[in-house]
């Protein structure tokens, strides 16, 4: 073999096994802020808000009227502060999770411990666009509950998943409670097993019924597994599905994918020698049998908290990984729509921080909320990081979309058709529906999930009579409704 022919094999060699090992450019980092005093304050979700600023939930020691309270914090686009609010008394009140409200404010999960030792409750807190209370709401009874995730349901009420701890028994059940928009409690079901479970994120699905990710003891192995738990509107249980092998798996949240499949983040200990943790991504169909599953991590234990689909169809997956100085760093992974790395980046200090939430911003960067250790006030602050645009996101050269947007029907009046255009920022779960005068539920034009994007769709009104009809659209947490009238 002469010099020329070796010189091409080790090209060739190196074209085809290096290209997978190859990760491109994660984005830079916009800007950071900590927000928090003396004490501990955490970060625990971020929510984009309607005016492009942002919404973080957490709890802080430093501030309010006790141990810990709920703390609410509203910034600009740059991270700049322009409000913030507690809630609670003078014992333990933590927030784990925040949603837009429709059009008029944000609904706050979590807990409340009123007595200041003992029984904790489930606390749902409905605020206007300012963070002012409108109303809370407690549920459970002489135990120990928590909720940790919220979704707004098609109806305007609202959807928690935590648990629920039997305290004779010794174990705990995944808890499902049913408000009406008020918070007015419609129904609490608490779903079990064969010992202890939990819920640690829901959402409602297509047909109107809930699917849960959490944990559960209730395998076949001594160790616990992911859970992936689907239930009817009732909440009712219908299947559920376990993830994971004979040491310690966990599943932190689910979101409904583009094709009607579900995306899990968790963690999952894969060697039994070493007990190497990883972060776990793992994708499903609608009926919960696992597409793909992934492992990320930098180090020999990450954990996985939360992750969402991206306007590209991939995945951005944020959570913590262990750095050489033994502490802990925010872990964040996007990946491609079959769970293959794009980039990762670490972020911290000489301590420890930790990634509980990301969101994907409105010019294709990443909003991220968590605490940190090493910078702010003291002790843990909470932390809110935007990265720069992600130049590996294809965004198909379109105009940035600001928010959610429902436009005036045309033609309109109209006869017997007309169109509706709407468009959405992120990717979301869209239901457009027609009803009469009367409420009555004419057509259901559109169900299903959307990529961030604009769209039109028909409504052919032959066989109606003339009058005046409602379309209404919900996606994510946005909803609007107007009216069109039919004139033949």
């Amino acid at each position: 073999m002469n010099a020329l022919t070796k010189v091409i094999l080790i090209s060739v060699f190196i074209f085809i096994y290096l290209p997978n090992s190859i990760l491109a450019q994660a984005p830079d980092t916009f800007w950071t802020n900590t927000f928090g005093g003396v004490e501990n304050d955490y970060g625990n979700a971020v929510q984009l808000a309607a005016d492009g600023g942002f919404i973080v939930v957490g709890f802080t020691e430093s501030f309010g009227a006790g141990f810990s309270d709920v703390w609410l914090i509203k910034t600009d686009q740059y991270g700049n502060e322009e409000w913030n609010k507690t809630f609670g008394g003078n014992s333990s009140d933590r927030g784990y999770a925040v949603q837009r409200s429709g059009n008029d404010g944000y609904v706050i999960v979590g807990r409340t411990r009123p007595l200041g030792v003992g029984d904790s409750y489930v606390w749902l807190i409905k605020t206007d666009n300012n963070g002012n209370e409108v109303w809370n709401k407690t549920y459970g009874d002489s135990s120990e509950q928590s909720g940790f995730s919220v979704q707004q349901t098609f109806d305007g009420g609202y959807i928690i998943t935590g648990y629920h701890l039997w305290i004779l028994e010794g174990s705990s059940d995944v808890l499902l409670i049913k408000t009406d928009e008020s918070g007015n409690e419609i129904w609490y079901n608490t779903l079990g097993g064969v010992s202890s479970q939990r819920g640690n994120s829901v959402q409602q699905t297509p047909d109107e019924g809930y699917i849960i990710a959490g944990i559960t003891y209730s395998s076949n192995t001594i160790s616990d597994d992911v859970l992936l738990l689907k239930t009817d509107q009732n909440g009712n249980e219908i299947w559920r599905k376990t993830f994971g092998g004979s040491l310690w798996d966990g599943g932190h949240s689910v979101q409904i994918t583009t094709d009607g499949g579900y995306i899990i983040a968790g963690y999952t200990d894969y060697d039994i020698f070493t007990q190497e943790r990883k972060a776990w991504l793992i994708k499903t169909d609608e009926n919960g049998n696992e597409v793909w599953n992934k492992k990320f991590g930098i180090s020999y234990y990450s954990r996985g908290y939360f992750a969402t689909q991206t306007n590209d169809g991939g995945y951005i997956l944020i959570g913590n990984t262990y750095n050489e100085g033994f502490s802990t760093d925010i872990l964040l992974v996007k990946t491609d729509e079959t769970g293959n790395e794009v980039w990762n980046k670490t972020i911290g200090g000489t301590l420890s921080e930790w990634g509980y939430s990301v969101q994907q911003t409105l010019d294709g960067g990443y909003i991220m909320t968590g605490r940190t250790e090493s910078f702010g006030a003291g002790e843990d602050d909470v932390w809110l990081i935007k990265l720069e645009p992600d130049s590996t996101v294809n965004v198909n050269g379109k105009t940035i979309l600001l928010d959610f947007q429902l436009e005036q029907n045309y033609p309109n009046p109209f006869n017997p058709t007309t169109t509706i255009k709407y468009q959405i920022p992120e990717v979301s779960f869209v239901t457009i529906k027609v009803y009469d005068v009367l409420g009555n539920e004419i057509a259901t034009l559109v169900n299903e999930q959307k990529p961030a994007d604009s769209y039109e769709v028909e409504f052919d009104a032959s066989g109606l009579p003339s009058g005046i009809y409602f379309y209404r659209i919900q996606a994510s947490s946005f909803v609007e409704t107007k009216k069109m009238v039919l004139m033949k």
